[in-house]
């Protein structure tokens, strides 16, 4: 791995030099500062931020968005996760759900270890799902969710049916996807949801060490990981999902329309997303009120241990944290 200092930074106008992405990301990587990610000679735009990862754009990579990943201690854990990354979307592609093209570039941590960036072309934010709920017509709406329900109906037709006992999932959060004029495609695939019979096969290790070690030691104890990843698995549990999220976009007015699209959709197409009983309005907000919390709680351990691990400690903190959020 070439590793690039912040003293040999090249700015992308230059004509000299052909600077290449990983390049560029290890660059960034080495300037950056993960609790004010805005600063430094390579200010990063944070776009959107997970739970354990961030989604930046850099002036660097003006036609890229840039899905830093962290918690990788081995380069064999990289190879690992950027292998089973692609495995997940290859799978995918081969039962006919379009996948974002994506890259990868691995780069040595300052702190120690690696961190994964997952790259994509930069969409125009108007073709991305939850701009269409905000903004877009009925009819464009349905689009989406139509798109949303058929790959979801091709992943559990996959997992009933293939004979390796493997199973996918995919995130089913309405900002997860892009929609063109003929089709969707999933963005998000940097957790791969990927199962060798009840085996997880992405190390979720990585994502227990951006918790707290008492906040890590009582999720693994309450099995809470586990029972994270298997909500993605269950054809109610993504419906709810995706209808929740749209508290959180700020259209909950458009949960009854939709919620009606889906039951009807369901019924006439959705073989195996068959629901023993119909969703409730109660339900997707008393699903949304228990992730609230959840989610809210786990920010704001992890808000507490940067400031001891920054403030106390005077040791770097290598997660990127969102802002304040509006979750209502």
């Amino acid at each position: 791995m070439h590793a690039v200092t912040a003293s040999d930074e090249i700015t992308p106008q230059s004509p000299t030099f052909n600077i290449s992405e990983q390049e560029v990301l290890q660059q960034f990587e080495n300037q950056l500062d993960p609790c004010r990610p805005e600063s430094g000679v390579m200010p990063a735009t944070v776009v959107a931020c997970g739970e354990v990862s961030a989604v930046l754009t850099l002036k660097a990579l003006p036609d890229r968005v840039c899905k830093r990943m962290s918690g990788f201690e081995t380069e064999s854990q990289v190879h690992s996760y950027i292998a089973l990354v692609k495995r997940y979307c290859q799978t995918l592609e081969s039962i006919g759900v379009d996948v974002v093209p994506t890259r990868f570039a691995s780069v040595k941590a300052p702190v120690g270890g690696f961190t994964v960036y997952l790259t994509q072309p930069a969409l125009p934010g108007t073709e991305l799902g939850n701009d269409i709920l905000k903004n877009g017509t009925d009819e464009a709406l349905f689009f989406v969710v139509a798109g949303f329900l058929e790959n979801a109906e091709k992943i559990f037709s996959f997992n009933h049916t293939n004979p390796d006992n493997i199973l996918i999932a995919a995130d089913s959060q309405i900002s997860n996807w892009h929609v063109t004029k003929d089709t969707i495609r999933l963005l998000d695939v940097a957790t791969p949801c990927i199962r060798k019979g009840t085996t997880d096969l992405f190390d979720s290790t990585i994502i227990g060490k951006a918790m707290p070690l008492p906040v890590r030691f009582i999720f693994n104890r309450l099995g809470m990981m586990q029972r994270y990843f298997d909500s993605y698995f269950c054809p109610r549990e993504i419906i709810l999902d995706h209808l929740a999220n749209y508290i959180k976009e700020g259209r909950p007015d458009r949960i009854k329309i939709t919620l009606d699209f889906i039951h009807s959709w369901i019924e006439e197409n959705g073989h195996h997303l068959k629901l023993q009983r119909k969703i409730t309005i109660k339900e997707i907000k008393s699903f949304y009120q228990k992730d609230v919390v959840l989610l809210e709680a786990f920010l704001q351990c992890r808000r507490l241990d940067r400031f001891i691990r920054t403030g106390v400690m005077k040791k770097t903190y290598n997660y990127i944290l969102p802002g304040k959020i509006s979750r209502f």
